[in-house]
């Protein structure tokens, strides 16, 4: 029972990290940052981005930009404020 709540939990820390990676491939973004992304998002990614997980999933919500949610969107904005643009 211990190793499976152990297996859970690192597969759900190593996918918020996922989920955190800039698309340009730089490092995670804070762990705070990233919690307030995956919680302003998880609904969006499950509905627009079915089966896509961490950079692809973000790629796929900036995509998808006019269709999130506005909790998403903001999220997304602030990120990328602190980020700065995604080059194209």
């Amino acid at each position: 029972m211990k190793l499976t709540i152990a297996i859970m939990l690192s597969v759900m820390t190593i996918s918020s990290a996922a989920f955190a990676q800039d698309p340009d491939g730089a490092a995670p973004a804070s762990a705070h940052e990233a919690l307030t992304l995956r919680e302003a998002c998880h609904v969006d990614a499950r509905a627009l981005c079915p089966g896509k997980r961490g950079r692809d999933a973000l790629m796929c919500l900036r995509e998808n930009g006019g269709k999130v949610s506005a909790p998403c969107r903001e999220a997304m904005q602030k990120r990328q404020l602190r980020h700065g643009p995604h080059p194209h």
